[in-house]
């Protein structure tokens, strides 16, 4: 799998949110829903942000960030809220039209 991650996104990714890239690769494989493209004016971007919440192998639940380029670049990672883990749930049965 092809992903760019910056030197300040690694350091952010483990100083910051104690997440290892290992566990973005595993997030990432994990996943088979909807993703989302980040509308809210201050993460606007070019090519735009998208995001979706997925779990490791070991089930730890990751909110995943990523700008829309080929390969993908990763902008963060990190362990949700129960709160955004919920809304998550609800814009994907919302969007997919079914309960996950």
């Amino acid at each position: 799998m092809d992903l760019k991650v910056s030197k300040q996104v690694h350091a952010k990714l483990k100083n910051k949110h104690q997440v290892s890239l290992d566990e973005v690769v595993e997030a990432i494989v994990n996943y088979s829903g909807v993703i989302f493209e980040d509308s809210r004016a201050q993460h606007k971007t070019k090519p735009p942000t998208i995001l979706y919440i997925s779990e490791t192998d070991d089930g730890r639940p990751l909110k995943l960030v990523f700008v829309a380029t080929n390969p993908l670049t990763l902008k963060s990672a990190y362990q949700p809220s129960q709160a955004a883990i919920e809304r998550f749930i609800q814009s994907a049965q919302a969007a997919q039209g079914t309960q996950l």
